[in-house]
């Protein structure tokens, strides 16, 4: 099976890869992404998509979570670009750990995403070998934007607080990844978005 992106198709005018902090679970000390800053990250996402003009021709790659990934899929999928959801563990198990939450609203958006949206899941070597999904999907996700697109079509998006993970791979490991490779990043810190 071919990896995602690879399907044959025109090559995108421009690859966005987004990441993300999840939207907290309730009760969440210290927080990170409370879910009454959604609609303020929403609007920087338009606002940032709408500088870089993606639309039609362009393809977001999404990690699918609950929060920002979704996000930013939904966003880009109003404005005409391709979404694909790239998966750190099939389906139902990453509804499991990434996606549910009490009120199940974010479980229909994945839903949602899931049957619009091509979608491929981190190959499973990982769990032989030991390793955290987690932390192998960001890479994994840079490796597929980068077979896409050379590095001037490639740009990154991230809703992170700036602040090391609660563990190995997130949204802290990605923004590693992306200085090490050079990829021009936006940031957009929930906690700050109100600062002058």
């Amino acid at each position: 099976m071919p990896a995602a992106g690879e399907r044959g198709t025109r090559p995108p005018r421009l690859v966005v890869l987004t990441a993300g902090h999840l939207v907290d679970a309730p009760g969440r000390s210290p927080p990170r992404f409370p879910a009454e800053l959604v609609p303020a990250v929403t609007s920087r996402i338009e606002a940032v998509f709408e500088d870089w003009a993606v639309g039609e021709g362009d393809l977001v790659l999404s990690g699918g979570a609950r929060g920002a990934d979704i996000l930013f899929a939904e966003r880009a999928l109003d404005r005409g670009a391709e979404v694909r959801l790239l998966l750190a563990l099939p389906p139902a198990e990453f509804v499991e750990r990434s996606v549910a939450a009490p009120d199940g609203r974010w479980e229909e958006r994945f839903n949602r995403l899931l049957a619009r949206c091509p979608t491929d899941v981190l190959p499973g070597w990982w769990r032989e070998a030991g390793l955290n999904p987690f932390e192998q999907v960001n890479t994994w996700m840079l490796e597929v934007a980068l077979r896409l697109c050379p590095p001037a079509r490639l740009v990154a998006m991230l809703v992170w607080d700036e602040l090391p993970g609660d563990g190995r791979g997130g949204t802290a490991g990605m923004a590693a990844l992306l200085r090490d490779h050079g990829v021009s990043t936006v940031v957009l810190n929930p906690l700050t978005l109100g600062d002058p």
